[in-house]
């Protein structure tokens, strides 16, 4: 299989390598799950013990607040175990 170049990187349509199908195989995940939170660097986001999804609620630049935090935080909420997380980004 070959992808299309962007910029010189490589960009995996649909996530179809192998790295992306491995990911979504070992987590569980669904390709609209993966779409959801594919411009970021999360590596995983916070989900309940039936898998699903924490609400997103949104996310702010980190760096306006610390000059070598974050990039950006994002905050998730989940109203039946009245638990919010934070997970930060870095590049």
């Amino acid at each position: 299989m070959s992808f299309p170049e962007v910029n010189g990187i490589l960009d995996d349509i649909a996530f179809q390598s192998d790295e992306a199908q491995s990911y979504i195989k070992e987590y569980g995940e669904s390709i609209e799950e993966v779409l959801r939170f594919e411009q970021t660097n999360l590596p995983h986001v916070p989900k309940r013990s039936n898998g699903e999804t924490f609400t997103y609620i949104g996310s702010f630049t980190g760096h306006y607040f610390q000059a070598f935090g974050a990039e950006v935080v994002y905050l998730f909420y989940d109203r039946e175990l009245s638990k919010a997380v934070i997970c930060f980004e870095y590049s």
